[in-house]
């Protein structure tokens, strides 16, 4: 074999690993889909993803700006649509757009290990994310302050429950700010008679507790440009279908 054509053969290879199916994703599907499928879809396929984070709001304005080939967020897509209206974006036309639901995301309230109860319904979850409800004794707890925490990245997560549990009022006084590296979930466990919600799939932590509380969920979708996904993310597309990836992801 002579050299030029050792060099041609070398050459599609490194082109074929360095195959590229670059997306922006929320924490919702990064933590429930894409971080979970990302190497035994590139070992399956030779298609590497390239993950940007972005909230859904700015999801769309990488996609709308061409600088990746999807956007995925966890939320309808009216919330999708009323996101990019309050930063001032380019609001797409629903003939420019296909959109595909890869996934159902639950939402799920927890507590620092310290606070005991074993359900919250509405009024009580109502009263408490409202900030009318500022005392565990009023909820059947202990007798000590309600903690609330809030999660300013999980945008679509806070819009959802917002919309489901409070029919879109504000949430009442919280905490909104962690150290760096930490996460909601890991702070209501290191806060005492604290409360705050984050996607299931997010809950790795055994040290919180999550009371039964009424069913908070809500779609997860992916968004191209145009009518027909390429032929790469017709791969991923298929892939999430398949056994392997449906055993893999949380939906």
């Amino acid at each position: 074999m002579n050299v030029g054509r050792i060099c041609i053969i070398a050459f599609a290879a490194i082109c074929l690993r360095a195959q590229d199916l670059v997306l922006a994703v929320g924490i919702t599907p990064a933590q429930n889909i894409f971080n979970r499928i990302q190497g035994t879809f590139e070992k399956a396929t030779g298609i590497h993803l390239v993950l940007k984070d972005a909230r859904s709001p700015e999801a769309w304005r990488l996609l709308d700006a061409g600088q990746v080939e999807a956007a995925s967020g966890g939320l309808t897509w009216e919330d999708w649509v009323a996101s990019i209206k309050a930063k001032n974006l380019r609001v797409p036309s629903e003939e420019e757009i296909t959109r595909f639901q890869i996934g159902i995301d639950q939402i799920q309230v927890v507590t620092s290990p310290d606070v005991l109860l074993l359900e919250l319904g509405r009024e009580e979850l109502q009263g408490i994310f409202s900030g009318k409800t500022t005392n565990w004794k009023q909820v059947g707890g202990d007798d000590a302050p309600i903690v609330l925490l809030l999660d300013p990245t999980q945008i679509a997560t806070n819009d959802t429950f917002r919309g489901q549990i409070l029919g879109g009022a504000p949430f009442g006084p919280a905490k909104w700010t962690f150290p760096a590296g930490v996460t909601l979930v890991q702070a209501v466990a290191a806060t005492s008679h604290s409360i705050g919600f984050a996607p299931k799939a997010s809950q790795e932590s055994l040290k919180v507790n999550s009371p039964v509380t009424p069913a908070i969920t809500r779609p997860v979708l992916l968004v191209i440009k145009g009518k027909k996904p390429s032929a790469s993310l017709r791969r991923l597309l298929d892939y999430l279908e398949s056994p392997e990836g449906k055993q893999l992801t949380v939906r």
